[in-house]
Parts: structure tokens; C-alpha cells; sequence
């Protein structure tokens, strides 16, 4: 696969979306994202439903998954796409672990700078 086939370049919004689970874009590679094409359709459902995280006394703990799928069937409505939602589904939730993770790590660092 050629680089120039698998980068996005990302809008300020996109960077600043992205820091709000301490990703931190602007360290990699001067602002350019790579994101597997194969992933681009799961990545972008992961932003637009941003504001779709169950959150508890600790911070965020997934994603509404009750949410992310009635998305998704909008999206794919057809029962022939039935396999596409399942697999965009298992993605989103991969990515959204990988953000909990950033999250968590983020919260630790900052306890452990506090005096």
C-alpha cells in the first residue's frame, strides 16, 4: 500500500477532537494522521458519535453501545450489509478502548505531577 494512500491530513478540529482522549496528533509525523483505509469508515463514526460516552464517578467507560449500533443500522440498513455493521462495530469499539486507555493514562500522569 503507498503512504500517500493511507494518510488523512486532519483539520484543526480533528486535532483538537482527537487531544480531548490525549491523543496528541501534532507529535506525529507534523500533523499528518495515518489511518488504515480499511478503518477510515469506523474512525469517522467514532467522531461523529463523541458525545455518546457512558460515563461513571471516574470518567468515561465506553461508549453507549446501544447508540453506536442503532448508528450504525442507519447506516447500513440492509440485512446484506448485517456482516459490514459487525465488523465496523467490533472496530469502534477497538478504537474506543484505545481512547479509554489514552484517557486513563492521561489521569494517571496527572496525579502523578500533582504536589
Amino acid at each position: 500500500m503507498d503512504a500517500a494512500d493511507s494518510q488523512t491530513n486532519l483539520s484543526q478540529a480533528d486535532i483538537e477532537h482527537a487531544k480531548k482522549y490525549g491523543i496528541h496528533i501534532e507529535e506525529q509525523a507534523q500533523d499528518i494522521f495515518y489511518v488504515d483505509p480499511r478503518n477510515k469508515t469506523a474512525w469517522n463514526i467514532f467522531k461523529e458519535l463523541d458525545t455518546q460516552w457512558n460515563v461513571g464517578m471516574g470518567g468515561a467507560v465506553g461508549l453507549n453501545g446501544d447508540v453506536v449500533l442503532r448508528y450504525l443500522k442507519e447506516c447500513y440498513p440492509s440485512r446484506k450489509k448485517h456482516k459490514k455493521r459487525k465488523k465496523t462495530f467490533k472496530k469502534i469499539l477497538l478504537i474506543s478502548k484505545g481512547a479509554l486507555q489514552a484517557m486513563s493514562d492521561k489521569r494517571d500522569k496527572a496525579k502523578e505531577t500533582k504536589p
